[in-house]
Order: C-alpha cells, then sequence, then structure tokens
C-alpha cells in the first residue's frame, strides 16, 4: 500500500513488475437504509482516488433469497470484489479475492423496539 500527498492509502496491485489501480466491484442489494450510502461514500471516495469502482445495485428481494445472487456475473477485469456480510457469499469467484465486511450489528436485543417484523427474521 502507498500513501498519497494527503496521507490516504492508494489502493494498488502489483502484476509482472507493473503498477495498476485495482478494479473493485461492490455488489450490493439496495435496502434505502444507512448501508447504502455507506457503500455509495466508499465508492465515491475510491474513484476520487483514482480506483475503478463499480456498484452493482440489486433489488431489495434478494435480501431473502441471497444465493440467488450467485448467477451474477463478475464484471470484466475485477481485482477484487467487496461485499456484505449477508450476501457476500453469492460472490465468491475462485481466483478473485472476495472482501466481506459486517456493515451493521442488528441482531442485539436493544435494536427489537426499532425493527419490524420482516427484519427479525
Amino acid at each position: 500500500m502507498k500513501f498519497g500527498p494527503d496521507h490516504t492509502a492508494i489502493i494498488l496491485a502489483f502484476e509482472s513488475n507493473l503498477i495498476y489501480l485495482m478494479k473493485i466491484w461492490f455488489p450490493t442489494i439496495r435496502t434505502n437504509t444507512g448501508s447504502d450510502i455507506y457503500v455509495s461514500n466508499l465508492v465515491s471516495g475510491l474513484v476520487k482516488r483514482g480506483v475503478e469502482a463499480e456498484i452493482t445495485w440489486f433489488p431489495h428481494k434478494y435480501e431473502l433469497f441471497p444465493k440467488l445472487l450467485s448467477q451474477a456475473k463478475l464484471p470484466d477485469h475485477t481485482d477484487l470484489v467487496h461485499s456484505n456480510s449477508w450476501s457476500g457469499f453469492a460472490f465468491y469467484n475462485p481466483g478473485t479475492p472476495l472482501v466481506i465486511s459486517v456493515l451493521h450489528w442488528v441482531h442485539d436485543v436493544l435494536f427489537q423496539p426499532y425493527k419490524s417484523f420482516l427484519q427479525t427474521l
């Protein structure tokens, strides 16, 4: 990892003595919650730093059946897949690193009063 003049990390990939900025794919289920904002801001920040980052938004219905997302096609020349802990397993592709992030811890009993019936399933 290298650092830019403003001390932010620049993500680099190395291949045969060539250095290039990575292409990162963010396959994401649109939930209209803070996690959508988080992913959008993350991708925007990476793009501003010269990283090729792309979001593919999937309909909210896949939240109930994330395994169906395994049919999604990996964009060409993707170096890394970054997804969340709920559906990330569906985007596993041998030969392409997969990073899984836990964005929220919503199973704590303190959250129960704020969750709908479907969110508690």
